[in-house]
């Protein structure tokens, strides 16, 4: 098809006043009355002056079918169908050749009958054209109307009794289908429809149905137009003519439609109409420089097209190139708007015929609002390759109640749009605005159109899509950018208008390079829409402000973009909103699903921040999220960072912060969560390096889990190093984490090189490393690390570990500061303190295995399956403990001392459920000024006790293998309630009773200031008491407050 243009210079000029001209001075002379056509249909017409009477015809069912040679009216001339009741569609045929110049009234009385006008040479409705009709008004350059039955031919023959029912379709199967072209006031009643439908289609007048539907349908030739349902919109089908021998579809003989330049000029009457046919076949409109296509499928629309009513009606302008110029179209409604649709439907579907081309010049006005009540209606604005905006138009909610309406400007492959929109409400929701081409790239303009070359409104669309800024800032309307490909931003977007958002959807990438600002309204940025190729959300140097609104980004890489989010020097600012990123890695390395450089995410209010990245198909370096000298700030939300890499190599981390990146709140929680990858070496779950995680008032839960094979290094669950700091002034803190599989430093847990775990509520590591191997500790703290409570809450440390230290503590401190601190908490199958360690409180701190039936050796220097306390172990936790408890509240394992050792802080070891038991047979267990409690379910066998303080012995069976000193209180007791104690007797007698046997008694050295005896229990006594019990002053004295035997 050869290139087509139509073009509007900008000078005074109405395309109406030209085809008045026309239809005054060019067809004055040549318009005919109107004659019957002698073939056997019937139709009469009776001339009365200026009136015809059109009788007679052919009946079938409801059907009145009319012949005509010409049908033409002059100024002042009337066309009176007569009807009757039972009449439902008129139909006329004109069959002469000749085009029908109408510039009086059409007219329908003594039924409501629908009326069709079908002339393939052309029809032309001049200035004084007007219609009278109680119904609905077709008018076609088709050469068939098909029916059920069959169909109703322009030229020939028709079986007229098998076309009954309402006509379903319109046959152009010429090459060049006529022209239409209305330059007058065609109006229909109260919900009836004007349909114009031929080859190319012109309004310069005024079409009003209110509340109905107007259509102006061009169709190029050999095509069937195909109404879909009765009353719904049309459905275009291609059919070649001949193709498959339908002798059924309407002849062409006979049929020579004039084209557009004949139609206009009368053939050889060359009068001063204002109209000009160059030599080369162009049609110019002089005084505009307007250059109107000649072939085929052009649809224009100007004047005025108005279905405005009660509720809006719709408007329908089809055609393979389809302008609107200086027209005013108008389907508003009192209680609510109605349909326009230029070009096609939403997005090129539904069963509509879309355009190639779509122009709406400057002085062009489309309106859909809802006037009193109800919501906006619903204007499209579409082409399958280009469309250019530059109009006004308005989908308003009612001024009482409703919401703004829906309005879509779009050419599939490009787009310019630099109109005006406004979609607003006064009491209900803003509309929406969606313009989605191929590509669309956002520059420096302000709200006005381009000023475009002669003869350029359809020319080839360029290589970008451009929408200017101050097209968008102006909008009032809630604004979808949506692209095939991409979408970039290179000039700022500042919307002052409250609560207005912005929606960027783009099949491909996003491309932030200017500033995004909305007042309160929210921002959703959304690559890879489609979830097909992928596609990334990149932020180059830019900054987001919602003042308050919401933020969503989404993205996904590719071949081209290894991260799925990135932010380059860039800012997020949510203010009070909530800020989602998700992003998804693509393939290759070093692809990130989010990844910040030097850039800023905040929420200043109570908005909540929420990250999901995930490294998905690359090899190594691939991160879930990746913030590098970056900072995320959320004051009052919540923070929650989700990173997952699945990568299958090396360095694919779940979460990595590094370089003085910053994490923190005010008053909401933090939490990290990080899945390392699949492979060998350096896949931690999270590693936050030389960057900062803090919260004043709020939690901190740091997740990390490494998914490394057994054949790598360095796969830790958490790792926190190089001068990092977690730190909650007043929260609590939780470190849960899982090493990975492979032979050497797969901690669960890693705090080292001068980081710091700070907090001044509860501090929680739960540390799993499920490797074998050597240094595969559950939580290793190293060089120079410092773990710390500041208030009253409690350290614990579990780690688990195959063959290594559950905990593993290295020239590194472990304290409590607040004189109110909880205890201190250590739960291992082993752990080891080693170098310059100091672990410290003015609390208590507990030492247990994780396994409560596992063994606990005290002292010396130990290796067996027991968790082994070495005397250099015990010799780090610094004097001060309120209390050292060994052994945990559920254990059933024994306690064995195997050297000798003493307590500076007053100590118990117990192992008070099940087979739990003591020995500290053979040694000397000590407390320097300070207490001694042994508790366990079954036996105590001790060796030497000493205690300047306190010495308390709980056990069913007390066994004194040596002797018990001290200076302060000496308590005996059973474990199990209400068991005897036997004093004195030589042999044991059962288990349920304690027997302090005359072996034991003697072991029992003077200086107690008491020995006290529960009264819970029943207490006997066989044998006179050593000289110095009996001899206990009145403040020395052997307590027992039940019975003695």
């Amino acid at each position: 098809m050869k290139a087509i243009f139509f073009s509007i210079l900008h000078a005074p000029f109405s395309i109406l006043t030209a085809f008045c001209l026309f239809a005054l001075e060019s067809h004055l002379a040549t318009a005919q009355p109107i004659t019957p056509a002698n073939d056997g249909t019937g139709t009469t017409v009776t001339q009365n002056g200026d009136q015809f009477k059109i009788d007679g015809g052919t009946l079938s069912g409801i059907n009145q079918f009319h012949s005509f040679w010409q049908f033409s009216l002059d100024s002042g001339q009337i066309a009176n169908f007569s009807s009757h009741p039972q009449i439902h569609n008129i139909l006329g045929r004109v069959v002469g050749g000749d085009p029908s110049i109408i510039n009086g009234l059409i007219q329908v009385t003594g039924g409501n009958s629908n009326l069709y006008l079908m002339n393939p040479a052309g029809i032309i409705f001049g200035q004084g054209a007007s219609l009278n009709i109680p119904a609905s008004f077709t008018a076609t350059t088709a050469n068939g109307i098909g029916f059920a039955g069959g169909w109703f031919n322009a030229v020939g023959d028709n079986n007229y009794q098998a076309l009954v029912g309402n006509p379903h379709s319109f046959a152009f199967t010429m090459e060049q289908p006529g022209s239409i072209i209305n330059a007058g006031e065609l109006e229909v009643g109260v919900g009836n429809n004007v349909t114009l439908l031929g080859g190319t289609v012109i309004n310069t007048g005024t079409i009003s149905a209110a509340g109905g539907k107007i259509t102006l349908t061009a169709v190029s030739g050999e095509n069937l137009v195909r109404i879909s349902q009765e009353g719904m919109l049309l459905s275009l089908e291609v059919e070649p003519v001949g193709a498959n021998g339908d002798s059924s579809l309407p002849p062409t003989t006979g049929i020579t439609p004039g084209d557009l330049p004949r139609l206009l000029t009368g053939g050889n009457d060359h009068q001063a109409t204002g109209i000009q046919v160059n030599p080369d076949g162009t049609v110019w409109l002089t005084s505009s420089g307007m250059t109107i296509p000649t072939e085929a499928g052009i649809g224009l629309a100007s004047g005025t097209l108005d279905v405005s009513g009660e509720t809006g009606g719709s408007i329908h302008v089809f055609g393979n190139k389809v302008a609107v110029i200086d027209a005013n179209i108008d389907a508003s409604g009192t209680n609510g708007g109605g349909t326009v649709l230029i070009g096609g439907d939403y997005q090129g579907q539904g069963t509509v015929p879309n355009a190639l081309r779509t122009f709406v010049s400057e002085d062009s006005v489309i309106n859909a609002d809802a006037l009193i009540n109800g919501n906006g209606g619903k204007i499209i604005v579409w082409a399958d390759e280009a469309t250019r905006f530059y109009g006004t138009i308005t989908a308003q909610g009612g001024l009482s109640s409703g919401d703004g309406g829906f309005v879509e400007v779009s050419g599939k492959e490009f787009l310019d749009f630099a109109g005006t929109a406004n979609l607003g409400s006064a009491q209900g929701q803003l509309g929406i605005l969606l313009l989605d081409p191929i590509n669309i790239t956002i520059i420096p303009g302000g709200n006005n159109s381009v000023e475009l070359a002669a003869n350029d409104q359809f020319a080839d669309p360029g290589v970008n899509n451009t929408i200017n800024n101050g097209t968008i800032n102006a909008a009032i309307a809630n604004v979808i950018l949506q692209a095939t490909n991409d979408i970039t931003f290179n000039a700022p977007i500042n919307i002052a208008a409250f609560g207005v958002w912005v929606t960027a959807e783009a099949g491909n990438n996003i491309n932030v390079n200017a500033n995004i600002t909305t007042n309160q309204g929210n921002i959703s940025l959304n690559a890879d829409f489609d979830n097909m190729n992928g596609g990334a959300l990149n932020l180059m140097g830019a900054t987001i402000n919602t003042n308050g609104g919401n933020f969503t980004g989404i993205g996904t890489g590719n071949a081209i973009f290894g991260d799925g989010i990135a932010l380059n020097n860039s800012t997020i600012n949510a203010a009070g909103g909530d800020i989602t990123l998700t992003g998804m890695g693509g393939v290759g390395n070093n692809n990130y699903g989010i990844s910040l450089n030097q850039s800023l995410v905040q929420s200043t209010g109570n908005g909540d921040i929420t990250f999901n990245g995930i490294s998905e198909n690359g090899t190594n370096l691939g991160n879930g999220i990746l913030s590098d000298n970056s900072t995320i700030s959320a004051e009052n939300g919540e923070l929650h960072l989700t990173g997952t890499a699945n990568g299958p190599g090396m360095q694919n981390r779940g979460m990595w912060l590094r370089n003085n990146t910053t994490i923190t709140t005010n008053n909401g929680d933090i939490t990290l969560d990080g899945t390392g990858g699949e492979g060998s070496n350096l896949n931690d779950g999270v590693l936050l390096e030389n960057s900062d995680v803090t919260s004043n008032e709020g939690n901190i839960k740091i997740i990390g889990e490494s998914t490394g094979d057994g054949s790598g290094i360095s796969n830790t669950g958490v790792e926190i190093f190089i001068n990092n700091i977690v730190k909650s002034t007043r929260g609590n803190i939780t470190l849960i984490g899982r090493g990975g599989d492979g032979v050497n430093e797969n901690e669960g847990i890693r705090i080292a090189e001068n980081a710091m775990v700070s907090s001044g509520g509860t501090i929680n590591f739960e540390g799993d490393s499920k490797a074998s191997g050597a240094d595969n500790y559950g939580i290793l703290v190293e060089n120079n690390a410092l773990v710390e409570s500041t208030g009253q809450g409690s350290i614990t440390l579990k780690g688990i570990a195959l063959d290594a230290d559950g905990i593993y503590v290295e020239d590194s401190s472990i304290q409590s500061t607040s004189i109110d601190s909880n205890p201190i908490n250590l739960i291992a199958d082993e752990m080891s303190f080693v170098g310059n360690v100091e672990i410290s409180s003015p609390g208590i701190i507990q030492l247990q295995p994780f396994d409560d039936s596992l063994g606990i050796t005290v002292g010396g220097t130990t290796n067996d399956n027991s968790l082994n306390l070495d005397t250099d172990e015990l010799g780090l936790l610094q004097d001060g403990f309120s209390q050292i408890i060994i052994g945990g509240d559920n254990g059933s394992g024994v306690i064995t001392l195997v050297d000798d050792y003493t307590f500076n802080d007053p100590v118990t070891l117990r192992s008070p459920v099940g087979n739990g038991s003591i020995d500290t047979s053979g040694f000397t267990l000590t407390g320097n000024d300070t207490s001694i409690t042994l508790e366990a379910n079954q036996n105590i066998t001790t060796g030497n006790l000493i205690s300047v303080g306190d010495i308390t012995l709980t056990s069913n069976q007390i066994d004194l293998g040596g002797t018990v000193t001290g200076t302060g209180i000496l308590s005996l007791q059973p474990a199990s309630a209400n068991q005897d104690i036997t004093i004195g007797n030589l042999t044991d007698s059962g288990i349920n009773t304690l027997d302090l046997l005359d072996t034991d008694i003697t072991k029992l050295q003077p200086g107690f200031t008491s020995i006290i005896i529960p009264d819970r229990h029943r207490v006997v006594i066989e044998k006179r008491l050593p000289g110095w019990m009996t001899s206990l002053t009145p403040r020395q004295v052997l307590v027992m407050k039940w019975k003695v035997k």
